[in-house]
């Protein structure tokens, strides 16, 4: 049986939320051929968790930039988001979370809406990603 390897596409883009709409289209545009739902829903979470790695992590003290990347495989595409982590903040899903807040939602939308989600540090940074079955 022969498999096709993972086709990769990246970006990096500063620590501003104005650049969460280069991250839509950056989605839109590595991600061709699915459905327009399906990229909805990549580019909703794509855009959760580089607002989360602006906000909570050292990223833009550091004057370092967030990459972004888009992983293909047959059945499933994997969307990678790295950043220069925090030494203080680490990655949770809100639980209780106080409905007037404006923050604190991120990551409990996107692991409810894909079929798995993951965080894991190094002394490099932090990469947060998740996947989406495509087949």
């Amino acid at each position: 049986m022969e498999t096709s390897a993972p086709r990769m596409t990246g970006i990096l883009v500063g620590c501003d939320l104005a650049e969460l709409r280069v991250v839509r289209r950056f989605v839109h545009a590595a991600l061709p051929g699915l459905s327009e739902n399906l990229t909805y829903l990549i580019q909703l979470c794509a855009t959760e968790l580089v607002t989360n790695a602006i906000l909570h992590s050292d990223t833009g003290a550091k004057g370092d930039t967030i990459m972004v990347l888009a992983i293909e495989y047959p059945d499933r595409v994997r969307v990678e988001v790295l950043d220069s982590g925090s030494a203080v903040n680490r990655p949770r899903v809100g639980v209780g979370v106080d409905l007037g807040s404006e923050t604190g939602r991120g990551l409990f939308i996107v692991e409810r809406l894909c079929a798995a989600r993951g965080t894991f540090t190094d002394p490099e940074g932090q990469n947060s990603w998740f996947e989406f079955m495509v087949r």
